[in-house]
């Protein structure tokens, strides 16, 4: 099992260099001191404090935490091949953390170790996950981390997510001219931008946070942590990855939980968050020619309120039951089997949810989502039989013609690649064509700008936003735009508010 588990977080964790993204950097002054006291050895060995950031600080997403060779290697700042690993980690276990174990090297290709055990004082680890001291060091110098200190951490991102860039670029001439041009304004706003942001909102921001429900205590550890790096360096870079339309960040804002994120980019301070109205169905129904589901969309009725009539839901579960229906949709539209499908709906409707991965993989009830009656199959709905049946025809069509057309030209298929990751792409350049319809129009007019990318949506920041006609403005603007690219390919969506 444990080689099982190595496997599967060194695929995730895998990737040449990780210099661009967002990390926790510090921590609190007094706990910073602290952390010395009961570590003496750290004060001295920079290698150690890397090694303990990276064990103790930053978040990982499994209680196994992957430490390839490759990367323990840059933490000693030594040439992989002229590295021991081993070394390092037991000089670490006798000298900093006794109680800390870790696995044999991966089975595939003996470059992967996990970390079984931290050994780090539950106390201090639960201290260190809620630390929100103003004054904070960086726990790599030891240093006191400030404006200064930030800029310099900056300029080193932002060189090292412009070679990512360069080197990440897709071989689609048009769609690598929009990825281009929409990375050059993502990450060419200026770093006092976020600060502000940061400087202003962090507090109510971890409020927020502080108290939102959570399934189970994990989740409110990984939202503290990415707040935490949110405060080390607010703002997010961005890059393109292979033949994805989509371009992915670097963590930070763009990434963190909706309700959080809103907490620093107010209304009353001109930010306007858009996203593409029921995005992933509109560009299936046109791709797929579902015209049941387009019908709808071009009477502008709605696809959600038509799913919620047919289970019967009654108007005051209709906020908790369509995030359900949706998921059931995305999950229809990106491969999951009728069966499953239908197995997720109902579990969902009980009040569960599922958790783990792969054979380890159990039903948890949500805290707080009461059992909502299901009188009928989900996968009866016709709107939602056309899609599956759509789907299996679009698939057999791609296969029997070696690629379908996107946004950008036509798109090749090779056989080899997972039909629903090739549909993930096919679906994504439409998607990217219709978000990008509001970065050229920010670069047009000059009253507003995009200040985060959400892949199907955007948040942006309206100049002068003292007045509601002017933000009316600039909304109608954008929408009419995104409505004129969308239905150039035959869509009936848009960019609406959220």
């Amino acid at each position: 099992m444990i080689s099982t588990i190595i496997s599967d977080l060194e695929a995730e964790h895998k990737r040449s260099d990780d210099s661009h993204r967002v990390k926790r950097l510090t921590v609190g002054d007094s706990l910073y001191k602290e952390i010395i006291r009961t570590y003496p050895p750290l004060r001295d060995n920079p290698t150690y404090r890397r090694l303990f950031r990276y064990i103790v600080l930053q978040y990982h997403s499994d209680r196994y935490i992957p430490i390839p060779h490759k990367l323990l290697a840059d933490i000693a700042r030594i040439h992989p091949r002229k590295f021991n690993g081993e070394r390092l980690l037991e000089d670490f276990r006798r000298n900093v953390l006794p109680g800390m174990a870790w696995s044999s090297y991966s089975p595939d290709n003996h470059k992967c170790r996990v970390i079984l055990k931290t050994g780090i004082d539950e106390f201090l680890q639960r201290r260190l996950d809620e630390d929100n001291e103003p004054k904070r060091r960086d726990m790599e110098s030891g240093k006191v981390y400030n404006r200064v200190s930030q800029k310099e951490v900056h300029a080193r991102m932002l060189e090292a997510n412009n070679a990512l860039v360069e080197a990440s670029l897709c071989e689609n001439e048009a769609m690598r001219e929009v990825h281009r041009a929409m990375l050059n304004d993502l990450n060419n706003l200026p770093l006092t931008l976020f600060q502000g942001l940061a400087d202003k909102h962090y507090n109510e921001a971890w409020s927020v946070a502080s108290h939102l429900p959570y399934e189970d205590e994990s989740d409110r550890r990984k939202l503290q942590l990415e707040l935490q790096e949110v405060r080390d360096m607010p703002k997010p870079f961005y890059h393109p990855s292979g033949q994805q339309a989509r371009v992915y960040s670097s963590g930070g804002l763009a990434n963190i939980k909706k309700e959080v994120r809103r907490a620093f980019f107010l209304k009353e301070e001109g930010h306007v968050e858009l996203d593409i109205a029921c995005c992933n169905l509109s560009i299936v129904a046109r791709l797929w020619n579902i015209e049941s589901i387009q019908e709808i969309q071009q009477q502008r009725g709605s696809v959600w309120s038509e799913l919620l009539d047919y289970m019967e839901t009654s108007d005051e579960l209709r906020a908790i039951t369509k995030p359900i229906l949706k998921q059931g949709v995305c999950s229809s539209i990106y491969g999951m089997k009728a069966s499953n499908v239908e197995g997720q709906v109902t579990l969902e409707f009980g009040g569960k949810t599922l958790k783990g991965k792969g054979e380890n993989r159990y039903a948890k009830p949500v805290k707080g989502r009461p059992v909502l009656l299901k009188e009928k199959r989900f996968t009866d709905n016709p709107l939602i039989a056309d899609l599956l049946q759509a789907i299996n025809l679009a698939k057999q069509e791609i296969r029997d013609d070696g690629g379908y057309n996107g946004a950008y030209g036509f798109i090749e298929y090779d056989g080899v690649e997972d039909i629903d990751s090739y549909l993930c792409r096919v679906i994504g350049s439409y998607e990217l064509a219709i978000v990008a319809s509001c970065f050229e129009l920010a670069r047009e007019r000059g009253d507003f700008q995009v200040v985060l990318y959400q892949y199907d949506g955007v948040t942006i920041k309206v100049a002068k936003n003292d007045r509601p006609d002017r933000v009316a403005s600039v909304l109608t603007a954008i929408q009419h735009r995104a409505s004129q690219v969308a239905q150039s390919f035959g869509i009936y969506t848009t960019l609406e508010p959220c």
